[in-house]
């Protein structure tokens, strides 16, 4: 058994519980960079304007789970190349577009 594991076994549940809560709290802050932002900007921009799609009927359209969609228009998941493509495909917009958006956002 590891330290970790002794460690947790060793506590009680009000102690385990608040060791859960910091730990949301510090998912819930993290840290967004400018450029992944910018282009959750974009996507929800051409999202809500483009489609008319919630984000959960969007997410649908891609095949992609609601709450994967509603952290990248968050800004709070690191989004892959594969990730934008899909989801410019889904707009109809080749992904140097909101790309292209995002990096305007900072002029």
């Amino acid at each position: 058994m590891n330290n970790a594991m002794a460690r947790v076994r060793a506590m009680s549940p009000e102690e385990i519980e608040e060791e859960l809560m910091a730990i949301r709290e510090l998912k819930r802050k993290r840290a967004k960079t400018p450029l992944q932002t910018r282009i959750a900007d974009a996507l929800r921009k051409h999202r809500e304007s483009d489609t008319g799609l919630s984000q959960e009927q969007f997410a649908d359209h891609i095949g992609m789970h609601r709450a994967q969609y509603g952290a990248i228009e968050r800004g709070t998941r690191d989004l892959r190349l594969s990730t934008l493509l899909r989801a410019a495909k889904g707009l109809e917009r080749p992904a140097w577009v909101i790309l292209k958006e995002a990096e305007g956002a900072d002029s």
